[in-house]
Order: C-alpha cells, then sequence, then structure tokens
C-alpha cells in the first residue's frame, strides 16, 4: 500500500517533465504495471481477509449464542428476564455476529499506529512541514469521533433497553393471545406495546442525529487534511502546487486516512456493540446467587461410600452430566428437614426481596412409597412439589434427593415439536418402554383420532391438544422416563373422571407403585386421598406443613376439610354396585352419527384458499408457488420450518417500503441533495486538476484554497443533510410497518397463531424490524450515491481518456456475469439463513418456558445438544450468505484492476503524444483506483439491498395476513337494535353447527343442535377431546363454523363484531393468564376508571380478598409475567374475578354479574372448599352459566347437563333425570360418574 503512491509520483513527475529522461517510456509502462500488479495483490489479500473475519465472527455469533442458552438454564427465577434474555440472543449476538471485519479491523488498528511514522515521514518528504499539519487534522478527527462514539455508547444502551422490554411485551402477548382475544384485550395491547415502540423509536432518533452529526464532523475534517496541507504548503511556504505534488499528496492522505481514519469507524463499531458486550459479559459473568439452602444427592462412592452435598447451581443438571448409576445407600428417596420454601423477586426499589410460602418443614418419604399433598389454593403445594423434584431451590434448609426424577408441572410443558419428541424428550426410543406409556397414560385411542397419530406436532404450547391431552402426554414421558422418584402436580384435574380413574389405577398403581417407584402426587381431588394405596398424605395450610401421616390417622382430627373427604368415601361405597354393573359397558363405542360426513364445504374451501394466497401477493405463479399452496391446505407443511420464498424481492414488497418511506417531494429532496453531494465532490477533484495544470500567483493561490474549500465543504455539508432526511423518513417507515403488522398480527386469526410458532413471530418484530430500522435505509442511501459516484467517475474517466471507452466491452461482460451469478445465491442464501433463527429462537423460548421441567428430569445436555443442531443450521446459512459475497467482492476487485491498467497505459500514451497533462492524469489515476473498488461496492451493494428487503419481505408476510372477521355491513344496524342490555336472556341455541381447526383435519364438533334455555346453569361433561373447549370456541367466534350458526337471544352471532360478541360473554378459559403489570390493571384490563369497591366485591367473590389486603401495595401489588408469583390456582381465581369485573365502569350499587358466563374447567386447580364457594358464586349469578366439568360431584348443582363424545352431543338433560338408577339402559352420565367412583 505504501508503495503506489511512491510509483505514482515518479509517474507523474515523468509525465510533467515531458523533455526529461529520466524515465523512458518503456520504464512508465512497467510503473503502470506494476502499480496494477500491486493493487491485484491488495485487494485480493484484503478479500481473504475479510472472509476469515466474517468466519470467526461467524462463529463468535454461535459461540455466544449457546452460552446465553446454557447460563439461561441455571438463572435463578428472580433473575429470569424472558424479553432481555431472547433479546441478549436475537439483537446482540446477532449485532456483534453481523460485524464481519472484526479480524480486518483489528489489523488496520493494528497498522494504523505501526505505519503512521512511515507515512507522515514520507508525506513530510513531499510537502514539508505541512503534513504536520495534515496529520495534526487526521488526528483530530480521530480523536474527535472517539468522543463522539462514547456518546452514543449511552444512546444505544437505551435503545436496547426499549427493545428488550417491548419484547417482553410481546414474548407475553403472543403467549396468551387466546386470553387477549377472548378478553378484547387487542386495544390494551396495542396501547403499550405502541408505547413501547415510540419509546425505542424516540432512543433511535437520537442515535441516527448523533450519527448524523458524526458524519458532518467526520466530512469536515476529512476535507480539512487535504486543505490544511495544500493551504500551508501554498500560502504559507509559498510553494507551486503542481500535478505530481497534489495527487501524490491526495494518494498519501488516502492511504493515511485508511490507516487513521479507520479508527473512527472503528470506535463508531465499538460505541454501537459496546452495550450488547457488555450486557452479554453481565449476564454470562454474574454469579449465580447461592441460596442458604442445597439440595443433596443421595450417592455412594463405589469405593468409600461418602456421602456428599452439592449447592443447588452446581447440581448435575446444571452441568452436562446426568444421574447415571446412582446406588442406594439407604431406604430414603425423599428428606427434607428444616426447609423454607418459596420465591425471590426484586421490588421497585431494585432490592432483592424473599417471599417465603412454606416454613419448618421437615419429612421424610421412603423409597416406593405413595404420597399424596394437599392443601387449600395457594398453601405452597406445586412449590414444594417443584423443590421435590429438584427444579427449584429451597430458600432455606436442606432438601435432600435420590435418584433420577420425573416432573409434571400444573400447567403441562410441551415443547413445540411432536407427540412423539415430546414423550422421548430426548431420550432414544423404546417401542416395548413407549407402547406401555401411551397406554398408562390412556394416550392410544386420542392418536389414533389424530391426523398424523404420534407424529401430530402439537403447535406452540400444546395448543392442537386439548387441555386432558396435554396432561397425559406430560405423563407419558414421565412414565417414558422410568425415574425413580415421579413428582405429579394435579395431573387429574385436567381429565375427565373416567379418564382419571383409569390413569390411577393402570398409571399411578400398575405402572409404577408396582415397579417400586417413588410417587409424589399433588392433587385436588380429595375422594383420592383416602385410598389404600396412598402409604401417607401431606396436609398443607397457612404456610405450614399442617398434617402428615396415614389417613387413616389423620382422619380423627375432625377437621371440616377431612370430613368432606370422608363423605366421598361413604358416596363411594353407595356407588360400588352402580360401578359393578356398568363396568362392562364403559368400553362400548357410540355408533349415532359417529361417523358423519365430513366432506369439505365449498365456503371452507374459499376462506382456506383465500387466506394461503393472500400471504403470497406478488409471488410469480410457478411450480414452487403450487407446491406451496398445496402443501399448506393439505397440513404436510412443515410448521417448525419458517416460509423460505424463492425467486427475486416482488415488486409489491418495494413498493410497500417506499409507500412508507416518504412522500414523493421528500424523496425528491433526498435524491437531489445525493446528486449534489456526488457532483460537488467531482467538482473538488476536477477544480484540483486545473489549479495545478497552470502558473497561479500567489493570490490566485489563496483564491484556489478558498474555493477548494468551499467545495469540499459543501460536499460535507450535503452528505449530514442527507443523513438527517434518511433518519426521517426511514423511521417514519418503520414506526408505520411496526404498527401496520401489530395491527394484522392482533387482528389475525388464532388458526394462525396455532400455525405459527411464538419464536418465528418474535423474528419478525426483533430481528427483521432491526434490519429494517437501521440497515435497510442506509443499504438504499449507500446504493444510491454509489451509483450517482460511479457514474460521474466513469463519465469523467471516458472524458479525460476516451480510448478507455475500449475495455468496456471486455469489462462489462465479466462484471454481468458474476452479478448474475452471485445475485441469486446471495439473496436467497439471505433468505435461508433469516429461516434458520426462527427454530433458535422458538426452541430457546420452549426451553426458557420450562426450565422446571427441563431440570427435573435432567435433560439440559439433551436440550443443549438439540441447541447446537439448530445454531449449527444458522451458521452455515450466515456462512453460504459470506462465502457467495466475498467470492463475488474477489472477482470484481480483480477485473476492477484491469479498468486500471489499462487506463493508466492509455493515459501515459495520452500523454506521451501531448494529449493529456500530468494533472489530468493523476485525476483519471485517481477515480480509476477508487473505480476498482467501487465497482464491486456498486455490485455488492445492489445484491445486499434485495439482501435486505428480505426482512420487508417477510413483514410483508404478517401485513397481508387474514383478519378475523370483526365486523359486518350491519353491525352498526345491529348494535344499534340490540342496545346494550344484550343479550337480556342469553338464551343459546346452536343449529347443525360443525367446526374443524384446519382444512385437512377432522370436525371436531359434527352437526351440534343444542338449545339452552335463557339464565339457565349448563354443565358440560365428557371425555377429553369430546369437544367441550370446541364448543365454547365457537360460542365466542374463536374459530369459523365449517357450517350451521349460532343464535344467541334470536340474534346471529356471525352478524354481529367481534368486540360485540366478546364483551358480552365473559369466559374463564381453561389456561389462567394474567396480565402484567399492577394488580389493578389485570383487574380492569388496564382502565383506571373502575371503583375499587367494585374490585374488592369481585376478588371477595372468588375468596380472594384477604390474600390481595395481605400482599404488598395491595390492588398495586405487582404480577410477574404470566402471573409466574401466584399459584396456578389463584391465576384461576384471579381469572375469575377478571371477568365479574364489568368491562364498563361503574359503581359497586350498579354492578351486575355478566349476562353470559362461560367457565372452562375454572376451578379444576383449586381446593374443594375454594371450589365449593366458587360454585355457589357462579350458580346463583341472574345470568346464563355454562360450565365444564371434570369434577363431578357438584353435576347435581346444575339445572341441564350436556354430555358430549367424539364431537357429538349424545345426551341432554336436568342432573336427576339423568343420574336416575331406575333409568334404563343408563345414562352416559351415570357411566361416567360410576366410573369416576361416584
Amino acid at each position: 500500500m505504501t508503495i503506489d503512491p511512491l510509483m505514482l509520483r515518479v509517474l507523474l513527475n515523468a509525465v510533467q517533465d515531458s523533455g526529461s529522461t529520466e524515465v523512458s517510456f518503456p520504464v512508465q509502462l512497467c510503473l503502470v504495471g506494476a502499480l496494477s500488479l500491486s493493487m491485484l495483490v491488495r485487494v485480493t489479500c484484503m478479500e481473504i481477509c475479510f472472509f476469515a473475519s466474517g468466519r470467526v465472527q461467524n462463529n463468535v455469533r454461535s459461540v455466544l449464542v449457546h452460552a446465553i442458552f446454557r447460563k439461561s438454564l441455571c438463572v435463578p427465577d428472580h433473575e429470569l428476564d424472558v424479553g432481555r434474555i431472547s433479546n441478549l440472543m436475537a439483537t446482540d449476538a446477532d449485532k456483534i455476529g453481523k460485524w464481519s471485519s472484526l479480524l480486518f479491523s483489528l489489523s488496520q488498528w493494528s497498522w494504523t499506529f505501526a505505519s503512521l511514522p512511515f507515512l507522515v515521514y514520507f508525506l513530510y518528504q513531499l510537502v514539508g512541514s505541512a503534513a504536520f499539519i495534515g496529520t495534526a487534522m487526521v488526528v483530530l478527527g480521530a480523536g474527535i469521533s472517539r468522543g463522539l462514539g462514547r456518546c452514543l455508547q449511552s444512546w444505544t444502551k437505551v435503545v436496547q433497553e426499549c427493545r428488550d422490554h417491548r419484547a417482553s411485551l410481546m414474548s407475553e402477548m403472543v403467549r396468551g393471545i387466546r386470553t387477549v382475544k377472548l378478553q378484547v384485550w387487542e386495544p390494551v395491547w396495542q396501547s403499550r406495546l405502541s408505547a413501547a415502540r415510540n419509546a425505542e423509536m424516540k432512543a433511535i432518533v437520537r442515535v441516527r442525529i448523533l450519527g448524523a452529526f458524526n458524519t458532518l464532523v467526520g466530512s469536515v475534517l476529512s476535507v480539512m487534511v487535504p486543505v490544511s496541507i495544500f493551504a500551508w504548503y501554498t500560502v504559507v511556504r509559498g510553494e507551486r502546487l503542481d500535478a505530481a505534488t497534489a495527487f501524490t499528496t491526495l494518494a498519501w492522505i488516502s492511504t493515511l486516512q485508511w490507516s487513521v481514519q479507520a479508527l473512527p469507524g472503528i470506535y463508531r463499531a465499538v460505541a454501537n456493540l459496546k452495550p450488547s458486550f457488555d450486557r452479554i459479559d453481565r449476564f454470562l459473568t454474574t454469579p449465580i446467587t447461592t441460596p442458604q439452602a442445597s439440595f443433596r444427592e443421595r450417592d455412594v462412592d463405589g469405593v468409600h461410600g461418602v456421602e456428599f452435598v452439592r449447592p443447588w447451581h452446581e447440581e448435575p443438571w446444571l452441568s452436562a452430566s446426568s444421574f447415571q448409576g446412582l446406588a442406594a445407600c439407604t431406604g430414603i428417596a425423599v428428606d427434607v428437614q428444616n426447609a423454607a420454601f418459596g420465591y425471590r423477586h426484586w421490588d421497585a426499589n431494585a432490592n432483592l426481596q424473599e417471599t417465603c410460602i412454606l416454613e419448618q418443614v421437615s419429612f421424610q418419604v421412603p423409597k416406593g412409597s405413595f404420597v399424596m399433598i394437599a392443601g387449600p389454593v395457594g398453601s405452597g403445594k406445586s412449590t414444594l412439589l417443584a423443590s421435590l423434584a429438584c427444579s427449584r431451590p429451597p430458600l432455606r434448609g436442606q432438601c435432600h434427593v435420590s435418584g433420577h426424577r420425573a416432573f409434571v408441572s400444573q400447567k403441562p410443558f410441551l415443547l413445540n415439536g411432536t407427540v412423539k419428541e415430546n414423550i422421548l424428550f430426548g431420550l432414544p426410543l423404546d417401542e416395548d418402554k413407549y407402547a406401555s406409556a401411551l397406554r398408562m397414560a390412556a394416550l392410544v385411542e386420542d392418536l389414533g383420532s389424530l391426523s398424523s397419530g404420534d407424529a401430530t406436532p402439537v403447535g406452540e404450547s400444546g395448543v392442537q391438544l386439548s387441555g386432558g391431552q396435554k396432561a397425559r402426554v406430560a405423563l407419558a414421558r414421565a412414565v417414558y422416563s422410568n425415574s425413580e422418584v415421579v413428582c405429579l402436580d394435579d395431573v387429574l384435574s385436567a381429565v375427565d373422571a373416567h379418564t382419571a380413574r383409569y390413569i390411577w389405577d393402570s398409571c399411578l398403581i400398575e405402572g409404577l407403585l408396582r415397579n417400586k417407584k417413588t410417587v409424589i402426587l399433588v392433587s385436588h381431588q380429595i375422594q383420592y386421598l383416602s385410598r389404600p394405596e396412598v402409604d401417607s398424605v401431606i396436609m398443607l395450610r397457612n404456610g405450614q406443613l399442617w398434617l402428615h401421616g396415614p389417613w387413616s390417622e389423620l382422619a380423627k382430627s375432625g377437621d371440616v376439610f377431612l370430613r368432606l373427604v370422608q363423605e366421598w368415601d361413604i358416596a363411594e361405597s353407595e356407588e360400588a354396585l352402580s360401578r359393578q354393573s356398568s363396568s362392562s359397558s364403559l368400553s362400548e363405542t357410540l355408533e349415532r352419527e359417529r361417523n358423519a360426513d365430513e366432506l369439505i364445504s365449498l365456503a371452507e374451501c374459499q376462506s382456506a384458499v383465500g387466506s394461503v394466497l393472500g400471504a403470497l401477493e406478488g409471488r410469480r405463479i410457478d411450480a414452487a408457488l403450487i407446491r406451496s399452496v398445496r402443501e399448506t391446505l393439505s397440513g404436510s407443511a412443515d410448521l417448525q420450518t419458517d416460509l423460505i420464498r424463492e425467486g427475486m424481492i416482488s415488486w409489491p414488497d418495494f413498493r410497500l417500503y417506499l409507500q412508507a418511506f416518504g412522500s414523493r417531494c421528500v424523496i425528491t429532496l433526498m435524491l437531489c441533495v445525493m446528486v449534489f453531494s456526488a457532483v460537488s465532490q467531482i467538482l473538488s477533484t476536477l477544480y484540483l486538476a486545473e489549479w495545478t495544470s497552470g502558473k497561479e500567483s500567489a493570490t490566485e493561490q489563496e483564491h484556489n484554497v478558498l474555493i477548494y474549500f468551499l467545495i469540499s465543504i459543501s460536499t460535507a455539508l450535503a452528505n449530514c443533510t442527507q443523513a438527517i432526511l434518511l433518519t426521517v423518513c426511514a423511521l417514519r417507515a418503520s414506526r408505520s410497518i411496526h404498527s401496520d403488522m401489530l395491527c394484522k398480527v392482533l387482528s389475525a386469526p388464532m388458526s394462525f397463531f396455532d400455525s405459527s410458532p411464538t419464536g418465528r413471530i418474535l423474528n419478525r418484530f426483533l430481528q427483521d424490524v432491526q434490519n429494517i430500522d437501521n440497515f435497510l435505509p442506509d443499504s438504499i442511501s449507500d446504493q444510491i450515491m454509489k451509483t450517482l459516484t460511479i457514474v460521474t467517475q466513469l463519465s469523467l474517466v471516458y472524458i479525460e481518456a476516451p480510448w478507455v471507452l475500449c475495455s468496456l466491452p471486455i469489462l462489462a461482460v465479466p462484471y454481468s456475469m458474476i452479478y448474475k451469478r452471485m445475485r441469486i445465491p446471495n439473496r436467497d442464501s439471505r433468505r435461508l439463513e433469516s429461516a434458520a433463527r426462527s427454530p433458535v429462537y422458538t426452541h430457546f423460548g420452549d426451553t426458557l418456558h420450562g426450565r422446571e421441567t427441563v431440570r427435573a428430569f435432567a435433560a439440559e445436555a439433551r436440550f443443549e445438544k438439540e441447541n447446537l443442531r439448530h445454531i449449527s443450521t444458522m451458521a452455515q446459512g450466515l456462512y453460504g450468505n459470506q462465502a457467495v459475497g466475498k467470492w463475488a467482492q474477489a472477482l470484481t476487485t480483480q477485473w476492477g484492476c484491469i479498468l486500471y491498467c489499462i487506463s493508466a497505459f492509455v493515459c501515459v500514451e495520452l500523454s506521451r503524444r501531448g494529449l493529456m497533462q500530468a494533472g489530468h492524469m493523476g485525476l483519471v489515476l485517481l477515480y480509476s483506483a477508487q473505480l476498482q473498488r467501487g465497482m464491486m461496492d456498486y455490485m455488492m451493494g445492489a445484491a445486499d439491498v434485495e439482501t435486505k428487503f428480505v426482512s420487508v419481505e417477510r413483514v410483508a408476510e404478517y401485513l397481508r395476513l387474514e383478519e378475523e372477521s370483526c365486523r359486518n355491513e350491519g353491525d352498526e344496524e345491529a348494535r344499534a337494535m340490540l342496545g346494550t342490555a344484550w343479550p337480556s336472556q342469553g338464551e343459546v341455541r346452536l343449529e347443525a353447527v360443525t367446526m374443524r381447526y384446519r382444512l385437512h383435519r377432522a370436525l371436531v364438533l359434527k352437526g351440534v343442535d343444542l338449545f339452552i334455555p335463557g339464565k339457565a346453569k349448563l354443565s358440560f361433561c365428557g371425555r377429553t377431546g369430546c369437544g367441550k373447549s370446541s364448543l365454547f370456541s365457537v360460542l365466542n367466534r374463536l374459530y369459523p363454523l365449517a357450517s350451521g350458526r349460532v343464535l344467541i337471544d334470536g340474534v346471529d352471532i356471525s352478524q354481529l363484531s367481534l368486540q360485540t360478541l366478546r364483551m358480552s360473554i365473559r369466559v374463564v378459559s381453561q389456561e389462567a393468564f394474567l396480565l402484567s403489570g399492577s394488580l389493578r390493571q389485570h383487574l380492569t384490563m388496564g382502565s383506571s376508571e373502575h371503583d375499587d369497591e367494585v374490585l374488592w366485591h369481585c376478588l371477595s367473590a372468588v375468596g380472594l380478598a384477604e390474600k390481595v389486603r395481605l400482599l404488598p401495595g395491595s390492588l398495586d401489588f405487582r404480577v410477574d409475567i404470566a402471573g409466574g408469583n401466584f399459584s396456578v390456582g389463584e391465576r384461576q381465581l384471579l381469572t375469575l374475578a377478571r371477568v365479574l369485573v364489568p368491562s364498563i365502569p361503574c359503581s359497586l350499587e350498579d354492578w351486575a354479574p355478566p349476562r353470559m358466563l362461560l367457565c372452562d374447567e375454572a376451578t379444576a386447580n383449586i381446593d374443594v372448599l375454594t371450589d365449593e364457594k366458587v360454585h355457589q358464586v357462579v350458580l346463583e349469578m341472574d345470568a346464563t352459566v355454562m360450565m365444564i366439568c371434570h369434577r363431578l360431584q357438584h353435576i347435581a348443582r346444575f339445572q341441564q347437563v350436556v354430555v358430549l363424545d367424539a364431537g357429538l352431543v349424545v345426551e341432554q338433560g336436568s342432573p336427576e333425570e339423568l343420574l336416575d338408577s331406575d333409568r334404563r339402559p343408563i345414562s352416559h352420565l351415570a357411566r361416567l360418574c360410576a366410573a369416576a367412583g361416584l
């Protein structure tokens, strides 16, 4: 690099002194060849270094992503921030990985300090003391850029924090989308996410404006380097500036700036990346807070027989090892001594607080025994069980556990994979053991009804399965693991009574106890406490271990709760004969319309095809598109794999961004500024060539310096103006696109969320939006500037040296071939890399939300292996993209050297003939040298713009999502006609209702005809998966009907807006979802106008008023994401209290219950006493109440009972009629009760 200016000076001096014979014409030609060869070697080495640097950064990203994944498995719950950790992986690690020039920048930084003395010396030899002035300006510019870079760091950190908050909110919203729709929370979430986005955009604006100022300062100081040198040389020293001196000086300045002015670029990159480095460093190096308690894994050294104790964060389940070959040293499976259980959390002042739920707990569980844990809601049952499963540490004391553990949480954790993958959980397949697990979990019949059997994807959080099926898949996983200690958290509440009895007998007793497994079961099914198979019962109350021992001893205490269990025993004895007489009928199958015609209607086909094609707008109809449509409609498309488009970016996608970018006036103004910037840059060099071609006086020299300075300054101002306009337009486009995409996603049908993993949605809102925020506008601006610069420079070269046009055919063909071969692989490899991110984020999100289960099964190593597989796929995509890019860059720069060589030969020949002066020759050589790199930048920029538009393309898919039928033409008239009192009676009529979740799936409701009188109290019963929850979904229009209609008070609900319908029908869903924020916000759905008396009344109705009064801040108590600081039972009660709060604020005197209330197993996870109170409150409401019941002991309290099976209503009537012992044949309800032991 340092040789080029020396050879250029010799060549220009030879042309300038044409009469001199020191440098002959052959020597000049040799100098031209040497310059071209030097350039060829330099650019080739640079591209090799760039590619090596990119590979290193790809590996760095992979290592960081996996390190974040590993650390997140062992972070204590109070330190876990899902949004922040997801952003560390999706944004920070990815941003560091995209700094592909790391090694090259480091080499540049090293070269700067090593070469600076030599560069200054050579420059001093050329212009004397002016060299020190220029060097001072370069160093000053580097220092100012470093200072501005430090200012950028703080604001970049703010941007990252805002993005963390938005990511956390987005993740919470997507995971609770069913509740969001049922509770009509779309406006609430639109407001919350928009506020988070606005805060982020304000920080981005500051960063971009500061960047524009940095550009202005850098441009001015860059201009001041040659201006100060030439001014000192001509004005102060009085020397005449000739062409050889001027253009050789520019060459040395270019080399000097390449070295020293690389520092500002490095400083800016460091300023941008430093917050990411700090955040990742802080996360990875923060020591895990060691609690005062410890888990103990009982084991015996094979030689010495020494028992050892590990701190909980050093447990084998936090390392790559697992529990293999544990020896039995005692007969105790679990030993808890003076332990306290609870959780830690941060308060508003960032102080770590400790909430103790259970204190002074001591007990032992012998190996091979069956222990049940019971107690009221919020008594700490799930907290205790999680600690026994070694997935959550105790606060104090010791918890000794021996052997492998299996754990089924109250809310079953399912991977976004197939049924088989969820059961195996990373273990190798054993056909016999697998079949046995399916049989014991009562899944054989369910798998037969699924379209693909055990290969059926369960979807995000198991959305494709019913609540009971989720629990049984998790139970089958625990059985298949063949663990010594099996911890089950209320698995019987999620299934119907018949299935619960089957699981008790076949799985818990025959499958586990008979094989000497230790079973610890938390249950609200109190009828099982007195079973002879239960060795001991642990009763919790008021934060203490209240009772512990065999049931025969506990029953003597005379407590109200225990008397309820005794009543269950008496009822069971009275039903024994009924069970015996009806047991032979339990396996009978229904014949009534079970094989109903399931032909797909024309309306269903039109809706499905329209939805699929709408998302593919702008795509060219070809074989790939037809195949994609077929796979989507038939259900054979892989839901876990992101859609990878083929071919060019469609014009509608380009137009979408350009329309959001700005008005035509603004875009025209920006183009004018760019044209002025490119022209002024050329004018400054042209003026320098003219200046150095004559012999001016001292006054004229000063005048020339001033004009050169003004032209150069105008270029700097144009660059700054361009950066500001770009910031305004780009951020306007980003804000508009994000807002539109959020609206589309919030209004998308449930089928979209069923088939779209959370990681895929987050990938759009985080990674793709970040690309649109930061990288896409810069790529477009740079490409326009590159186009203008190349056009002006080529024009200048061809005007000054017309013979160079002869080289155009030689250069155009290779350039076009390189671009044609590179463009498509470059674009599609970026698509592959973008699509490969979604499985990484999805798997990471699944693991974070199922950490307790992963820890209990000691499956960290298996999950890490799966994570590495996803990371490897993502890294391969980036490697392919970089390889294509660097291959094209190397070839284009090498061909650019040919242009330089031809131009130099033509200039030497023209100067020999006297047709070109030295100044113009220097001008041509200067731009020819820039063109070899500029042509490469132009070609890669064109491909890069198309590549960056992949993010717009992916976002555009979501902007074309099908919306729910929010309103119809006659909606306003219907609302005016109905008034605010609708529904006044709550009379429901279903007429021949059929429904399927997806086009290729079987019908889940098969011609349901049902009439529910107004104000009726009705219970739905049936086996899990029979269609109870699907029927509730129909009443709320979560899914469209295949045929039939639903009438409420005589009004067809399809004619109403979703807001009107869902605000009138309140729903307590199967999975309780709490809104993060204050408890008041959760109850009022974000409104601040509700009367506190109304809130306390609703809390009192569900039995939570006293609990809430004891919380810090009472109604202002901070609710964690997904309600993590409440038990599952408390979450259900809070959800019920929320639906009792009117949607329109009112006083306590005006309070009235909802006119229609749907409860989908609203009391499944609460104790019997609270269950009794909730039923009393709900059944006394002056409203139509429909409740799905698995606890059949409350059936007699309802006015009507509807029994479903396989999507059909098999019977309906009053409980007295259906349970009449003289009825023949025996009703299905009686059979369900008998099978449940009632």
